[in-house]
């Protein structure tokens, strides 16, 4: 196993009220996805992993603690959350609207995890190019990680 890579992941639940199954069902799979296989290198750490991270979202901005598995604080990458309002949005209304047509037929289905998918390719994008000067990560693990920057941000 490479050390290259998130080893535990947290997200900051203090806040949460309460999430719909469909929102715990998103967090769970994208959890569960990401520390299964992922790829994330911090620039100025390269060879301090694997991470441990704790994900939050302080006063609407995105923050990443990225320690060591030791529990050492290596860095804290803070990033503006503007740039993923409207996909949030976007997402969470497709990812209901997925659910909900799951019972009605594949054609619907179909069409809504096209766009699903699609929001979340460009969110992803996004969230490499803000995070490429701190971190290096692949698009699967920018994908996991815009999940749960949308569950993050539904609390409360």
């Amino acid at each position: 196993m490479t050390s290259q890579r998130i080893g535990s992941l947290r997200i900051d639940e203090k806040n949460i009220v309460a999430w719909s199954p469909v929102i715990a069902h998103e967090r769970t799979v994208a959890m569960t996805d990401l520390l299964a296989d992922n790829h994330f290198i911090l620039s100025r750490f390269p060879a301090a992993g694997p991470y441990d991270i704790f994900l939050s979202i302080p006063e609407g901005r995105l923050r990443l603690e990225v320690s060591s598995m030791a529990g050492d604080l290596l860095e804290t990458v803070i990033l503006p959350l503007r740039p993923f309002l409207t996909s949030i949005r976007e997402y969470m209304m497709v990812c209901e609207s997925y659910y909900a047509a799951t019972a009605r037929g594949p054609e619907q289905v179909e069409t809504l995890d096209m766009g699903r998918r699609s929001l979340h390719n460009d969110s992803a994008s996004i969230l490499q190019q803000l995070l490429a000067e701190q971190v290096e990560l692949d698009h699967a693990t920018a994908r996991r990680l815009f999940t749960l920057i949308c569950v993050l941000h539904l609390k409360g």
